[in-house]
């Protein structure tokens, strides 16, 4: 993911929109190892949606499918000779939606590496310690990150002939599935 395209160096004279709150960033480093036994590094950050949650109008909740639902529809699929099914993970999916509008977080210039406020012009940027970017693209800890990947995702299936099951939202099938939508 470019992250470049998800935030912003704001310039020191700039100023987050009126009403706008500034929110931080909090950090998660996790690691991994290669086939090769070499370890991966990755550090996520995400905004504090803490400050937020009670300041954002638009929607956010994501429809989800019950417990009951999901085991349904497996059961459905094992007891159906011949059926296929596919599931996937969106987690990485939540970086490339657009916002409707755009947010705001500030980061510690301690919290970043010298390499990379060179790598990206940040030094004329330092504000009160702290660099402040535009958020462009949802991030992990917005409110409205899960509702907005959603849709992107119901759009991209619809644009590829799936269609939403209507007894059951955020459940897609294709027109020639044997049985596409459970009621």
């Amino acid at each position: 993911v470019d992250t470049t395209a998800c935030i912003e160096a704001m310039a020191v004279n700039e100023r987050p929109r009126e009403g706008a709150t500034v929110s931080y960033v909090a950090w998660a480093a996790s690691y991994k190892y290669d086939d090769e036994k070499n370890p991966l590094f990755r550090i996520r950050g995400a905004s504090g949606g803490n400050l937020l949650k009670n300041k954002y109008v638009g929607k956010t909740a994501a429809a989800t499918a019950s417990l009951p639902a999901f085991k349904i529809l497996l059961n459905m699929v094992l007891s159906t000779p011949g059926a296929r099914f596919m599931t996937l993970d969106l987690k990485n999916m939540y970086l490339q939606s657009d916002l409707v509008r755009e947010e705001y977080v500030a980061i510690p210039i301690a919290d970043i590496p010298m390499e990379s406020m060179t790598q990206h012009n940040l030094k004329d940027k330092v504000r009160n310690g702290r660099v402040y970017f535009r958020v462009k693209k949802a991030m992990y800890g917005l409110p409205q990150a899960g509702y907005i990947a959603q849709q992107d995702l119901g759009k991209i299936l619809r644009d590829n002939g799936f269609y939403e099951c209507p007894a059951r939202p955020r459940s897609f099938a294709t027109p020639h599935a044997t049985s596409p939508c459970p009621s």
